[in-house]
């Protein structure tokens, strides 16, 4: 990825200010277990045999690219995908908010595709393996429970259980709360959810190093994560790409809006031509659709010229953007004149 000096020289300062990153971010949680070190190893292997309730001695990085993607409007954020020895893959999503689309069935979603994927062409359906999805929120999905932790697999009525070939596992972390009098009687989910949520906090970070129990754990991943915060090209890029998802979410913002009052404007003249009481209604129906569509259409065409003006202006060429972007060097110059 090409960073500009700009980036660069934002990278320094936070250095130089002995800045820590925020762990909970997905791009700052992906760099830390992609990093190519045994005790990263160690660290994402027992983190993912406490969640799934096996031990897992081999785990592989198998996106280890930074790069976000843009597909259909969507941003989808950057997760973290491993294949197990036995060829059983686990799928690590950190969501730092709710936003307006449904967790739950965006998680059933990336959840299937794993599975979906999980066979070759003439392999049996014996053969296929589990997968595992794993969802880190930073926020509470489940309000009225107080339970942190979730296991879902397929089941009746009854709990009787069809299969667990798909396990989808959440983790909440607002529901996790420090105190100092219980870390070592934590169990080895709840642990690595506190080091996830209490990451910045000097503080909660010193407690746990005074584990008997866990301060092995936590001195070797407060090393790694010191690491990753001395490198000014790391924060570099998260500067980048946070730049980018804010652009992103500011340009489809204006454009849900413009779309609402588009569509409300053409269903309004519509619907009035057909009728005061049953025309104003499809009217509205239409309009909206047509006008949101629009506005949304119109918004990824800001967003992304935006973005390659911006680029452009720190002297990167059309290859270089439309590499970074996903994008052809066509679209690069095409979203540059609009």
């Amino acid at each position: 990825m090409y960073i500009s000096e700009e980036y660069l020289e934002l990278g320094r300062e936070a250095v130089r200010l002995g800045k820590r990153m925020n762990l909970c971010k997905d791009g700052v949680f992906k760099a830390f277990f992609t990093m190519e070190c045994k005790e990263v190893e160690i660290l994402r292997n027992r983190f993912i045999s406490a969640v799934i309730g096996k031990k897992v001695v081999v785990s592989v990085v198998i996106n280890p690219e930074l790069l976000p993607d843009f597909a259909d409007g969507k941003v989808i954020r950057l997760d973290l995908l491993c294949e197990l020895s036995n060829g059983e893959k686990v799928d690590i999503e950190m969501q730092m908010c709710s936003g307006d689309d449904n967790q739950l069935k965006r998680t059933v979603y990336y959840a299937s595709k794993l599975c979906a994927g999980a066979l070759k062409n003439g392999q049996k359906y014996s053969k296929l393996p589990n997968v595992y999805q794993i969802m880190i929120c930073n926020f509470r999905l489940f309000e009225k429970d107080t339970e942190f932790n979730h296991l879902f697999t397929f089941r009746d009525e009854t709990c009787f259980e069809l299969s667990d070939t798909i396990q989808i596992h959440t983790i909440e972390l607002p529901k996790i709360n420090f105190n100092p009098e219980t870390v070592d009687s934590l169990s080895e989910v709840e642990f690595f959810g506190m080091l996830l949520k209490y990451n910045e906090d000097k503080k909660v970070i010193s407690e746990l190093k005074s584990s008997p129990r866990y301060k092995e754990v936590v001195a070797m991943a407060d090393s790694m994560v010191n690491k990753i915060c001395e490198d000014q090209y790391e924060w570099a890029k998260q500067y980048l790409l946070d730049k980018m998802e804010m652009d992103y979410y500011a340009g489809m913002a204006c454009a849900r809006d413009e779309g609402i009052e588009i569509g409300l404007e053409r269903g309004l003249e519509k619907g009035l031509q057909k009728g005061l009481r049953k025309g104003l209604k499809k009217g509205l129906e239409q309009g909206l659709k047509q006008g949101v569509e629009r506005g949304i259409k119109q918004g990824q065409t800001l967003v992304f010229s935006s973005i390659i003006k911006n680029m452009r202006q720190n002297n990167l060429t059309y290859e270089q953007i439309a590499s970074n972007l996903g994008l052809s060097v066509e679209e690069v110059k095409n979203y540059e004149e609009n």
